[in-house]
Parts: structure tokens; sequence; C-alpha cells
């Protein structure tokens, strides 16, 4: 299945590129062949955001383009003397490529503000720098990291998308399409695939005749491939089976997806839950600094959880402390806050 042409995508996201600004939400939008939703995802948060492109010229740098989480601005800087393939081609395939990758970061920058990060609010979510060799090359550590890593799944995916219309669904399906599409997952992970129902289903549905393959991998695949080499290989299993499906279930809640680490097999909403953390906390600085506390963005986050984890939510703020599913670290939540955020909650979701 074929949705909208590759030099389509392209035009679309150029045409942002030569107006100066454009949305994030029509960036996505053409990733996924001019589709929004992806069919399948349940978005309640639409990622929706005005932002501008600046261009610039530095020599003798290897940087295309990059998005600073210093600055407010929602912008993406590019590098003109690194778009040289570009320049006389204003529907070009590899600025578009660029500039999806960018937005990636923009949509990733607006989740921090909003609390999305580990426990401590910082963007290492899945403990990857704890699984990776020593000593290694600057490029190993840039494409294992987590941010980078997340970029080229969404890359991966939406490519996958605009071709055949199918989006991963549960981590038997992601890992599927990633196996299928040239990723060199351990063996181990593979060989579970073929082992379990949902692991034959999701083959069933992501499966690529090894003939049809093409000989030279994406470049998202490449770029996959090389943050794999980097990870020890004591910890590629969990790498594989825990970092993957979780940096994946992360990037759908970035799409706006409710159900997005839920997918992974996760309780929760795990963006929403760190987002809910970084606002109680606030609340509590609040109380405690003599301020007056607003309860306006908790309550957006608590509104957009799904209806069981809203139920959750009425024992975690009586016992006044959370373990965070990534992490497993304990999280306390102050008495006072606490009490300020409980009647928030709809009454079918307070228990006794």
């Amino acid at each position: 299945m074929t949705t909208t042409q590759p030099h389509n995508r392209a035009r679309i996201i150029n045409d942002i590129y030569h107006a100066g600004c454009g949305n994030s939400l029509d960036i996505l939008r053409a990733d996924f062949g001019g589709v929004w939703p992806p069919h399948g995802l349940t978005i309640t948060t639409t990622p929706a955001h005005d932002i501008t492109i600046e261009r610039y010229a530095r020599l003798f740098s290897d940087e295309t383009a990059h998005v600073s989480n210093q600055e407010r601005a929602l912008c993406i800087h590019m590098n003109l003397l690194n778009d040289v393939t570009a320049l006389f081609n204003r529907a070009s395939t590899a600025r578009a490529d660029t500039i999806s990758h960018e937005n990636i970061h923009i949509l990733q920058k607006v989740m921090i503000r909003n609390g999305l990060g580990n426990v401590f609010g910082q963007f290492a979510r899945v403990g990857i720098k704890n699984m990776r060799k020593k000593n290694l090359s600057e490029g190993s550590h840039y494409a294992s990291s987590e941010d980078e890593l997340q970029v080229r799944i969404h890359l991966l995916v939406s490519r996958y998308y605009r071709d055949h219309g199918k989006i991963p669904m549960n981590q038997h399906e992601l890992l599927s399409l990633m196996h299928h599409e040239g990723v060199n997952l351990d063996k181990d992970t593979v060989a579970e695939l073929y082992k379990s129902e949902q692991g034959l289903r999701a083959v069933g549905i992501f499966f690529k005749d090894p003939k049809s393959r093409p000989f030279l991998k994406s470049e998202p695949v490449q770029n996959i491939n090389t943050a794999i080499h980097a990870i020890d290989d004591q910890h590629k299993v969990n790498f594989c089976r825990v970092a993957l499906p979780a940096l994946y279930g992360s990037l759908l809640e970035i799409y706006g997806d409710r159900e997005g680490s839920r997918r992974m097999g996760y309780k929760h909403n795990i963006s929403l839950t760190d987002m809910f953390l970084h606002q109680a906390a606030t609340i509590q600085y609040r109380i405690d600094n003599k301020l007056t506390p607003d309860t306006t963005r908790i309550k957006t986050v608590m509104d957009a959880m799904p209806d069981d984890q809203k139920d959750d939510l009425s024992g975690i703020l009586r016992r006044g402390s959370f373990t965070h599913p990534l992490s497993g670290r304990t999280r306390l939540i102050g008495t006072e806050s606490a009490q300020m955020i409980a009647p928030l909650l709809a009454p079918q979701y307070i228990t006794a």
C-alpha cells in the first residue's frame, strides 16, 4: 500500500524550508505520506507547534542542522554550507529528511519543557548510557544517545508507513519491522519472535522476503545498527527488548498517542507520568516557598491520561509516592501538593 509519493513529501517539507516557517504537524503528516494520524493510533494531544527555520553558514563543520534546547524559540537551524546537495534541488529529499529529523528534536524539546525525562528531569530515560561499551568514538556516542535513537526510529517507522500504510502497534511488531528492515537485533530477540503467537503474528505482518531487501540498508537502519554496535554484549538483549520499545513508546506519546508506552507493555502513559510528577513537584515547591500554586497544567496532564491511569492516581496520591517504571526509582509526592491535586480527579477515579 502506498500513500503519498516520496517527491510530494519532499516538496511539502521543502516549501516549509523556503517559507522559513511552518508547523510541526505539517511535517509529521508529510512524513506519514499525507496521513494524520497514522492508522491505529489514539491521538489525544495533537503535536502542532509553530516553528521557524533559520539559515546560517559555518565553515569546517560537519553539522547540517541543529535544534538548541538552550533557546526558547522552536527553531531549526540549517547550515547552508552543508546543504550543497540541495542547493540546486528545490524539492530535495536530503533536505526534507534533515528537517524531519530536526522536527522530532523540536517535539522532544516541547516534551522536555513539559517535564519529560527520567524522574530527575534529564532526557536519559532508559539507561542506555550504562549499556554502552567503554572508549567509544564520538560518532558511536552520538548514534547511541537516546534522543538521536528516537529520531532514527521515527525515520524508519514513518518511511515504512509511507510505503506500506502500517505502523507497529506493539513490541513484537516493532521488533519484527526492525528485523526485516535490516536492524541487527541480537539473535535471541529474533528467535523469540518465532516462539510466541504474538511474535509469529507480527512476523506475518511485517515480514519481508530476504530476496526483496535492498543491498544497501537505509540510513536510519545504518544509524540504529551503529548504536547496537556500541552496546556491550551483555546488555544487547536488554537494549533490544527494553530500550528500543521504551523509546518507541515514548515516540508514540510525542506524536500525541495516549496509549504509546502501554502498547509496549507498560501500565501507564510514561510521558504523562513524568509530566504529572514534574507538575506535582512544582506545586509543592511553590507551597514550600509561600507562593501561589497553579494547578492548571497538572489538570491538563491528568485529563489526557487513560481512564485506568487516572484511577491509579488516587492510590499514588494517597501513598505519596510513585515508583517509576523505567528507572525503578521512587519519587515522593509532598503531602500538601497531594491534598491539592486529589480534588482535581473526577469522583469516579477517587478510591477510598
